[in-house]
């Protein structure tokens, strides 16, 4: 009964292995952001956001909601993914959203608000989105460097607004 077992589990490891390498590895990352994870010094802030990001294979695609700022998404420099590891900062890889005083490129979405610190923003990110971060050697238009970034979680995201213009959250993947 053991060996059966012992049998079973080495197939259905050898199947899910087999599945994630046909697939390219993992799809999905998730991370959640709030004021603790800030760097130099925590922000001690009610705000939150989670983003979604699903890898496409030409483009990842992503949801990015968050909740309770306290300034305004919409009077700071937006939100971005930044190439650095948790507790390092790092240049801005991808915007999640910009604003009037940093716009991103040409289909970045707007940060938006309700006017409560609460919003939902949905986007693309695709090579012409990727910045290069020359200071670190990160190449521009490089959709797989970027994928290789976000799976080796050597990515962040931060949340700025006008109360906190280096970020009111972080959230490190």
């Amino acid at each position: 009964m053991k060996k059966t077992i012992l049998i079973a589990m080495g197939v259905a490891a050898a199947l899910l292995a087999g599945s994630a390498s046909a697939t390219g590895g993992k799809r999905n990352f998730n991370v959640y952001a709030d004021g603790f994870q800030e760097v130099p010094a925590a922000i001690f802030t009610t705000g939150s956001a989670t983003l979604r990001l699903r890898d496409r294979g030409n483009r990842f695609e992503y949801r990015f909601r968050f909740r309770n700022l306290i300034g305004n998404i919409e009077n700071s420099v937006g939100a971005h993914i930044h190439f650095g590891r948790p507790g390092i900062n790092g240049g801005i890889l991808a915007f999640v959203c910009g604003t009037n005083a940093l716009t991103g490129p040409a289909q970045t979405p707007v940060c938006v608000s309700d006017g409560q610190g609460n919003g939902e923003i949905r986007g693309v990110i695709s090579a012409e989105d990727i910045l290069a971060v020359d200071e670190q050697g990160f190449p521009a238009n490089d959709l797989n460097a970027f994928r290789s970034a976000v799976r080796a979680r050597a990515v962040y995201l931060n949340v700025h607004t006008d109360a906190f213009p280096a970020g009111e959250i972080r959230g490190d993947f």
